[in-house]
């Protein structure tokens, strides 16, 4: 199925879990580490849960130290 990560379209399996995809494409949960699937915020204890469906639209937000 595609699932969309800042705009950008990847093909992942069927019912996967948010936590799972991620691992797929490399990101952990840590602090500072945000995701909204179809624009909810979806927190890191949830992501287990959070069954991805076809088209939906992650957007990864990372916050970074720094001036």
């Amino acid at each position: 199925m595609q699932i969309f990560l800042n705009d950008k379209i990847l093909e992942t399996e069927n019912q996967i879990s948010l936590s799972r995809f991620l691992e797929t494409q490399h990101i952990h949960a840590q602090k500072g580490v945000a995701v909204a699937v179809n624009l909810e915020i979806i927190t890191q204890g949830q992501w287990d849960q959070k069954i991805l469906q076809e088209n939906d639209k992650l957007t990864l937000i990372g916050a970074y130290y720094g001036g």
